[in-house]
């Protein structure tokens, strides 16, 4: 079904009153194309052939039928992953079909806990900062990339940027940033240890759960190293 089709038919869904939530999730599995131009902007929802940024292509759906949404709780689903407690979670997989949520796995480990991850060791180097009586900083970019990937942005990002056949710059677009995540996320698998991939898995993930309000998609509780082994094995 084209693409256009599967719009008017979520709309159709709402304005018979239908639930929006699995109405999106179910116009989300059913979408086939990886990227697109929207409104003058580029939309990539398969980033390297592997991770499913599922958040972005419900952005873009929900914007086709903007007026018949909930506002509030479009924003906390974009915003923060956080479902209406309608939804049952159970259902998340069933509704993607296996090929989508291994996507949505590699996005969620790749990108969302890899990003936590940054942010949780960014917040132990500056108690320990402060702790050592350190002179205030309030940067340690470089401190978080040396301990995490053995190296600093700069140069992960210049390698990163060369492999995409790109110049050199320090700022970067979100949809980059994205794309830079995943790659640290990959080359983070490649050289650590079975043991080691798994407590900075867990840290990344005990950091997204302080940070979010409501129930998430996939849960600190539902983590599954088996996950990681599959996501590892897949993308070498």
């Amino acid at each position: 079904m084209k693409e256009s089709d599967l719009l008017n038919n979520f709309k159709d869904s709402l304005l018979k009153g239908d639930s929006w939530i699995y109405a999106l999730f179910n116009t989300i599995a059913a979408w086939e194309i990886p990227t697109e131009i929207y409104s003058g902007r580029e939309y990539i929802y398969l980033i390297q052939g592997e991770a499913f940024d599922w958040v972005l292509l419900a952005e873009r759906i929900c914007d086709f039928a903007k007026d018949l949404l909930p506002s509030q709780e479009i924003n906390n689903l974009l915003f923060h992953s956080e479902v209406p407690d309608s939804f049952k979670l159970n259902e998340f997989k069933s509704i993607l079909g296996i090929e989508k949520f291994r996507g949505y796995l590699n996005y969620f480990y790749g990108v969302t806990i890899e990003s936590s991850l940054q942010l949780a060791v960014d917040f132990e180097i500056q108690k320990r900062h402060v702790s050592n009586s350190f002179t205030y900083m309030n940067d340690f970019t470089d401190d978080v990339y040396n301990e995490i990937y053995g190296n600093s942005r700069e140069t992960l990002l210049r390698f990163f940027l060369l492999q995409k056949g790109d110049s050199y710059r320090n700022k970067i677009s979100l949809q980059t940033f994205k794309e830079f995540t995943y790659w640290l996320f990959k080359y983070r698998l490649s050289f650590s240890d079975s043991s080691k991939i798994a407590s900075d898995t867990q840290k990344g993930l005990f950091q997204l759960e302080k940070m979010s309000k409501k129930k998430l998609i996939l849960e600190h509780k539902e983590f599954q190293y088996n996950d990681l082994v599959l996501i590892k094995n897949s993308i070498e």
